[in-house]
């Protein structure tokens, strides 16, 4: 039985990861949508609830490393087939042109985080706030990787 995701892939093309080869999954091939952001007591097993305006959602913070992690996916994939051809891949301007738009989509990421997850939020005391500094933390650093990995190219 052959499952969707492996239709077209003969069985070295699935298990070649585990001879230590790279796996390229890239986005274009679809990715899962985004969870909702709304807290798990807001979600019943006929409907979902709205999220409070006043109560930011704990899953706010996934949702924007999920969407770091997409621009991260980009840079790989676009590493990966210039080291695969180089003579294949863009030209230098269109490269740089490229690298522009996505640190600019990065960036975009960043400025519409809730106040609770921006830079310059000083958190509270408490548990909910610290939970929020580590989310807070979790994306700015990976951000800033993303973005030595974009001038890295």
């Amino acid at each position: 039985m052959t499952s969707k995701f492996n239709e077209g892939l003969s069985s070295d093309d699935r298990t070649n990861a585990l001879n230590g080869h790279q796996v390229n999954l890239p986005d274009y091939e679809g990715t899962p949508p985004l969870p909702l952001e709304l807290d798990d007591e807001y979600i019943t097993a006929e409907s979902t609830l709205p999220q409070p305006q006043s109560r930011q959602s704990f899953m706010s913070g996934f949702i924007a490393i999920s969407r770091v992690f997409q621009v991260l996916s980009q840079a790989i994939m676009r590493q990966r087939t210039l080291q695969m051809n180089p003579t294949a891949g863009p030209d230098c301007n269109t490269l740089l042109e490229w690298i522009g738009e996505t640190t600019e989509e990065l960036r975009g990421i960043m400025e519409k985080l809730p106040p609770l997850l921006r830079h310059d939020y000083s958190a509270g005391d408490g548990e909910i706030h610290s939970i929020y500094a580590t989310q807070q933390a979790n994306i700015h650093i990976t951000a800033l990787c993303v973005e030595l990995y974009l001038v890295s190219l």
